[in-house]
């Protein structure tokens, strides 16, 4: 039996649990048991190959293979040479963790990964799979969205994807449902901005202001309810920064914070801010309450531990 386990944030108890899962198995159908790990977290530093504990002359020690997909970012050329469908999800996966906070760039990345998907000669359903997989996985602003597909239209005109007429419809029915939704979206912004000015009697950061039109209908409606508790606008961005969004949120909610109190002239080093805990992305929206400038913040993030 082979077990595979994807974990795609650091958990410094994976180890253990993934001795348990094995454990369990090897107990439950009384077979030899494989346990891999394909670890898919943004942190180059963690690489867990043992779990091992000891008491009283007691002793365990349990290793398992583990491959880390961040280590094909110094070395991508074996994707690139794979003609195995896995290796076009694994790209995908590591271009959505350098583009986290670069919209921009995440959208010629997408477009590049569709040229080169259409260049392995896969068969048709298979295309049509992974290109639903990378629309899946590489999300983009409603706008440019929009851009992408008008530049995938023109890559079909061109004779280039004779046959991807299904993913488009899907894609443009995808694009229609998400311009219903981003005009929910800019009320509720309107709504909890309006719901903020009130309780707090006092006009918001602009940078604050700018960050909140960004957010999600549905994390928008949580904000609707939680300004009743919220008391001034540290509270605020603390409440913002603590948001469970997905793995990785907090540190693309401070680039968004700076971006648009300082311009994304001076942009926050977007491998230095995957680094930071959560405790830290707090410390550092203070600061920025606080009136620190943007040479200051980048100091002290050039400061922080790697």
């Amino acid at each position: 039996m082979v077990h595979v386990e994807i974990q795609s944030q650091r958990d410094d108890a994976f180890p253990q649990r993934l001795f348990t899962y094995y454990h369990r198995l090897r107990d439950r159908f009384a077979i030899p048991v494989t346990s891999l790990a394909v670890l898919a977290d943004s942190d180059p530093t963690w690489k867990p190959t043992t779990f091992s504990t000891q008491q009283w002359g007691c002793s365990v020690e349990f290793r398992f293979p583990a491959v880390k997909l961040l280590d094909y970012q110094q070395n991508s050329q074996p994707l690139r040479e794979s003609d195995n469908p896995f290796a076009v999800v694994v790209m995908a996966h590591l271009r959505t963790l350098e583009t986290a906070v670069d919209s921009p760039t995440r959208q010629q990345s997408k477009m590049a990964m569709v040229r080169e998907l259409l260049g392995r000669g896969y068969p048709e359903e298979t295309v049509r799979q992974l290109m639903r997989f990378i629309d899946w996985i590489l999300v983009l602003p409603p706008q440019r969205q929009q851009q992408f597909l008008a530049d995938l239209k023109q890559l079909k005109e061109s004779g280039m994807a004779p046959y991807m007429m299904a993913f488009e419809r899907e894609a443009l029915e995808q694009g229609k449902q998400e311009g219903k939704q981003e005009g929910k979206q800019e009320a509720g912004a309107e709504l909890a901005l309006e719901l903020i000015q009130a309780k707090f009697e006092a006009d918001l950061n602009p940078a604050i202001s700018a960050v909140i039109k960004t957010l999600g209908y549905g994390t928008l409606t949580q904000l609707h309810r939680a300004v009743l508790r919220l008391d001034n606008e540290a509270a605020l961005l603390t409440w913002l920064v603590q948001l469970p969004l997905e793995a990785g949120a907090e540190p693309a909610l401070v680039q968004r914070l700076f971006d648009q109190a300082f311009g994304e002239g001076n942009p926050v080093p977007g491998q230095a801010l995957s680094q930071l805990t959560p405790e830290q992305c707090r410390t550092f929206s203070q600061r920025f309450l606080d009136g620190a400038t943007a040479s200051e913040l980048l100091q002290w993030l050039a400061a922080m531990p790697s």
